[in-house]
């Protein structure tokens, strides 16, 4: 797993990029940004009415699967 490869899953997800390593979506109540590090990535989910929850993945324990489109190990349903 590298930058490019969630970049480019979090463009064709509807997340809009706000930075080179920035990428931001509302979901109904919900807000998510993924910030991606030099060898991380961080998954930031605001719900309204509960505390922002923020888990954080190296992207040697992610995997992308290209058949269905998602990254596993980057849960953004926490």
């Amino acid at each position: 797993m590298n930058a490019t490869t969630i970049s480019n899953w979090a463009s064709r997800n509807n997340f809009h990029a706000r930075g080179p390593f920035t990428f931001h979506r509302y979901d109904k109540d919900r807000s998510l940004a993924i910030e991606i590090k030099r060898a991380s990535v961080v998954v930031i989910v605001e719900t309204v009415g509960r505390p922002p929850r923020i888990k954080a993945r190296l992207f040697k324990d992610l995997r992308y699967d290209p058949l269905n489109d998602i990254i596993d190990g980057m849960d953004l349903a926490i």
